[in-house]
């Protein structure tokens, strides 16, 4: 997998006027994205997250496999992972302290021993810290998200000064210029599409079956996430209806209850008549 960052020479990609509403494409859904902090972390709680707080992110690029995400906004916005005459084992690893930020600017790639490093480096500034000082912990991510909070900017614990074992290409994300990823083996919708995934959030397939990911700018490359779109081609919003059963709707009192119940998906799945998948959607406030 190979990538190099590409930043477009029109000053005015055009997006700022561009209505796709009056075009007839169905329903758009437009990108909340509000850009990256250089001095904060970014946090989407809407991804999956592991035991050691690492985001993570499925995509059927990936035949149903997890991929972590800090690897893939390094690859999509950064550079290539592969190191030029290095023989050891590289990685993607946090400058912040935070496994859970995806912020290309705190990312870099590094050996085994620098992680090792860097995580000693943490734990002391961590021990040295008031509890009320320290970042939101992964664990409560759920929480956050049940409260209506996806995206997080919280502050990193310290920045390491670990040299990197390869320069990275990033170049920050702004409004107007395009962005353009020379990761020639993945299809340009693929690549917006995780863009948006990491950057904006979910795409509830379940509900949006023939959604796909646009951007307004027309570059056919372009992944700024300021230009992406979400479309729904029209017909194929589905709207109340969920899951596999598309004639079988769930009232705002279902999905109430279906989020205050303790079952497991699969029971509440055969007691609502819709697949687990789609009672997994309720739960997670994205149906």
């Amino acid at each position: 997998m190979h990538s190099q960052l590409k930043i477009s020479n029109t000053a005015n990609c055009g997006c700022v006027t561009e209505n796709f509403q009056s075009q007839g494409s169905g329903r758009l859904v437009y990108s909340s994205f509000q850009g990256l902090k250089s001095g904060r972390c970014f946090c989407n709680t809407s991804l999956s997250h592991s035991k050691s707080g690492q985001a993570r992110i499925t995509d059927k690029l990936f035949e149903g496999f997890t991929q972590v995400a800090s690897r893939l906004s390094y690859q999509l916005l950064a550079g290539p992972l592969e190191v030029p005459n290095y023989s050891g084992k590289a990685d993607v690893l946090h400058r912040c302290g935070y496994p859970a930020c995806i912020n290309p600017s705190h990312l870099y790639i590094g050996s085994h021993a620098q992680n090792t490093r860097d995580r000693e480096f943490h734990a002391r500034v961590r021990s040295s810290m008031p509890p009320d000082a320290l970042p939101t912990p992964i664990s409560s991510f759920k929480e956050v998200l049940r409260s209506g909070v996806q995206i997080m900017w919280p502050m990193p614990l310290e920045f390491s000064q670990e040299v990197p074992l390869a320069e990275s290409k990033f170049q920050g994300i702004g409004p107007i210029r395009c962005i353009e990823s020379d990761w020639n083996l993945v299809a340009p919708e693929i690549l917006r599409r995780m863009m948006w995934k990491l950057f904006v959030g979910p795409i509830n397939k379940s509900r949006f079956p023939l959604s796909n990911i646009l951007n307004s700018c027309h570059h056919p490359k372009c992944i700024n996430p300021h230009h992406l779109r979400l479309n729904i081609p029209s017909g194929s919003w589905i709207g109340q209806t969920y899951g596999l059963h598309r004639n079988r709707k769930l009232s705002e009192e279902n999905i109430a209850e279906i989020r205050a119940s303790t079952k497991g998906y699969a029971e509440l799945g055969r007691e609502f008549g819709v697949h687990s998948q789609t009672i997994g959607n309720v739960k997670r406030y994205q149906a």
